[in-house]
């Protein structure tokens, strides 16, 4: 079962919560936004969401309508990768039965079928699944007969603004479908709706499923050497795919990065100009040993003799380096390790969005890496820069300031630390089944004993406790023979009747005794852990198939101690999460850092600042610099010919500099020192500028950082280190060479003076 991230739980249960407001409103075709950027996982998250929907609908007693099904649309071929990636998602629970028009073998669709189509095969008179065949089925057929059912349809329309805006046609066969709620899935929506759910860039990236940005045309220049500026954009690309697979090599992962070169043309056919293009391209690849032949170059374009070696091409270890495709392919593709584009296009002007470079956003592995650059997607294009307009939903996307590490600088040597902390979520997982074995063995339900096989002596100590371990069938009571006059209420008395309830009905009272059970935890989600966790134990413990153990559970003898397990294993769960909890925060992870070699800053934070003395040129400060940071960088500027170099850290992410340390709490934290300095004698000064008041944790975060620089001393011996929390004291700094046992008072400590370190 696929893990979701938090901002996708939080997103599907939005998408549950608008859809069941909206399933309980009159009328039809109402519409639901789902606007997620690319490489969110948008098919995952709707997925997910149709999930629990088709869980939740039946307990929904206030919907006049609790039975639905379900059709998928979307454009091009799209419809078959999300068809595969569902009917995957849904292999183990069967919560819904994914399949095509040809696959159905009835004329109406069961409840919790999900129908995928392509856009283009509805969408004209003369579609197969539009004209009535002799057999009498089409599209119209079979909604009508769903519904004639009890069954309503819910309509998913993926990359929904490609064509459910589309004019007459998509409003006819919409119409056609009539379904009861709409769902437009995609990045960049174009209808709107009060009911919408939005998920922000920044907490994708933060999730690191995709890259922090996209370069355009990085470190360019004038091309010259007699090259064309189409075969030195080659070049420039096919180098940087090259830089990438060796920082992937160095992380140590299986990631081949593969670049992705678009000739122009939106043609089915290829014109004479692509042809020109492609023999340039394909002998300057030859060159570089980069062919169909060897298996490096793969070709994706309209005709079908012309797509070669795609097979695996998504995989992480692919042999292919490079494909070379049109435009065609560019709406829902999934290769996650393409890293580099280049785009040849013989059109006037181009809306340059994040639809055009959604290719290279996917982070390969779903997380980011140390090494900064490999956080990024790169994009080469021979547009000129006046026409190239990119969409103002996308502009912080496109990373724009870059800075390079000078030449001259040397390794530092340093070791940087990450905390991985993983998402504790609102939900039971795998490890409930440990608690509820705890819980039994506390509470007397089994022995304590190790061996699993004490069978007859669990159930004779469940026996001495009053249970019912045999209990041969579960029945339900109803009156016989009552009668009331209509006009007063009264209490239901006299003969009853038992029937045996069959199989089918105690999965459904097992299901609801679960969903009841679930604690504070969600409870949609929940339950068929717990269900599995108890089936999994009667078998285990006392013998019972899942027949006898759900009769076991649902014998009325047996309610008040399953109950009473149940809530004891919910707090031995509590336990376990937050010993997990903190044996995960104890490990901070250990990676070697130095000064990046490249650093991309986003222009809407980040300006140009002239700081010759800074190691990365150009260099840029935050437009919001804060006040102590900003005059110490105005210090080490005006103390140059002290230096070799300073340079300004970043604030959070594995790629800049860390030392860890306990916070108030306890727990590991992260501390980024602000300042780095290379200075004249040598020295490797770490210093963090801070206020005398306002940061409780400083003096621990300084504490921490003169226990990093002690242990780089006895390390290395030979080399001279400095540092520790510096504080403005007037016109002088303050810093100090011992630990600190509270906050700050500044008497006893040193001045700070770059001519100190001048040599």
């Amino acid at each position: 079962m696929i893990q979701l991230k938090e901002y996708q739980i939080k997103a599907v249960d939005e998408l549950l919560d608008k859809s069941l407001t909206l399933l309980s409103c009159d009328g039809r075709q109402q519409k639901l936004i789902f606007k997620a950027p690319t490489g969110s996982g948008k098919t995952v998250m709707t997925g997910a969401w149709l999930q629990k929907l088709a869980r939740t609908l039946p307990g929904q007693l206030e919907l006049a309508q609790r039975q639905f099904a379900y059709i998928w649309i979307a454009p091009n071929q799209l419809h078959q990768q999300s068809l595969q990636k569902l009917t995957h998602y849904f292999e183990e629970t069967r919560d819904l039965r994914c399949l095509e028009f040809d696959d159905l073998a009835d004329e109406a669709l069961a409840e919790n079928d999900l129908l995928f189509f392509n856009w283009q095969s509805i969408s004209r008179d003369d579609a197969i699944v539009i004209r009535e065949s002799e057999l009498g089925r089409n599209l119209s057929n079979l909604v009508e007969k769903t519904r004639a059912a009890g069954i309503e349809i819910i309509a998913i329309l993926d990359e929904a603004h490609l064509f459910a805006t589309k004019g007459d046609k998509a409003l006819k066969v919409l119409n056609m479908i009539n379904a009861k709620l709409e769902i437009d899935v995609s990045a960049t929506p174009i209808l709107h709706s009060d009911d919408i759910v939005v998920i922000k860039r920044d907490a994708v990236v933060k999730a690191e499923m995709i890259k922090k940005g996209v370069v355009l045309n990085p470190a360019l220049k004038d091309h010259g050497l007699g090259d064309t500026l189409n075969a030195y954009l080659l070049k420039s690309a096919l180098s940087k795919r090259g830089d990438l697979a060796k920082r992937y090599e160095k992380m140590g992962s299986p990631v081949r990065p593969l670049l992705l070169i678009q000739l122009p043309n939106d043609k089915a056919t290829l014109s004479e100009e692509d042809r020109e293009l492609r023999e340039m391209i394909e002998k300057y690849l030859e060159t570089q040993q980069i062919t169909t032949a060897n298996g490096k170059l793969a070709v994706w374009l309209s005709d079908n003799k012309d797509k070669i070696n795609l097979e695996n091409i998504e995989k992480h270890d692919s042999l292919v380096e490079v494909l070379l495709f049109k435009q065609a392919i560019a709406l829902g593709w999934d290769c996650p390790r393409a890293s580099v584009l280049l785009i040849f296009r013989d059109l006037k002007a181009i809306t340059f969005t994040i639809q055009t470079v959604g290719r290279i956003l996917r982070m390969p592995e779903h997380r980011h890496y140390s090494d900064d650059l490999l956080n990024y997607g790169y994009v080469y294009t021979n547009l000129a820069k006046d026409v190239i307009m990119i969409v103002r939903d996308d502009m912080d996307y496109f990373q724009e300031l870059r800075a390079v590490r000078r030449e001259t600088y040397q390794n530092l040597g340093l070791q940087s630390c990450f905390i991985n902390k993983r998402l504790v979520r609102n939900r039971l997982s795998s490890k409930f089944h440990i608690a509820l074995e705890i819980a039994a063995k506390k509470t007397g339900w089994i022995s304590p004993e190790e061996n699993m096989k004490c069978v007859e002596k669990n159930l004779k100590m469940l026996e001495s406790e009053m249970c019912d371990i045999n209990p041969q069938k579960i029945s339900i009571k109803i009156p016989k023979d009552f009668r009331f006059d209509g006009d007063h209420e009264q209490a239901v008395q006299g003969d009853t009747l038992r029937y045996a309830r069959t199989a089918a009905e105690l999965d459904h009272l097992l299901h609801h005794f679960c969903l009841n059970s679930c604690g504070d935890y969600a409870k949609v989600d929940s339950a068929p852990i717990l269900k599995l966790a108890l089936l999994e134990f009667f078998e285990a413990y006392l013998g019972l198939d899942e027949f006898d153990a759900t009769k076991f559970i649902l014998a009325e003898n047996n309610q008040f101690l399953l109950s009473a397990l149940t809530r004891s294993a919910l707090s031995e769960y509590e336990q376990i999460l937050k010993e997990h909890a903190a044996t995960v925060s104890r490990n901070p992870a250990v990676e070697p850092w130095e000064v990046p070699e490249e650093r991309h800053y986003n222009a809407e934070q980040y300006a140009e600042t002239p700081r010759p003395a800074h190691v990365m040129q150009p260099a840029y400060a935050q437009r919001q610099e804060s006040s102590p940071e900003k005059r110490f960088a105005e210090l080490l500027e005006s103390n140059s010919q002290c230096l070799e170099w300073w340079y300004k850290n970043g604030d959070h992410g594995k790629e800049h500099f860390a030392v860890p340390y306990r916070n108030a709490s306890g727990e590991w934290a992260l501390f980024y020192v602000d300042f780095l300095i290379k200075f004249k004698d040598g020295t490797l000064g770490l210093f963090d500028t801070k206020m005398q008041r306002g940061d409780a944790e400083a003096f621990r975060k300084h504490n921490a950082l003169l226990e990093y620089i002690n242990s780089l001393r006895t390390l290395r011996p030979s080399e001279k280190f400095a540092g520790g929390i510096i504080i403005a004291d007037g016109n002088s700094w303050k810093h100090c060479r011992e630990k600190l046992s509270g906050g700050f008072d500044l008497a006893g400590w040193d001045n700070f003076n770059p001519k100190d370190y001048a040599g």
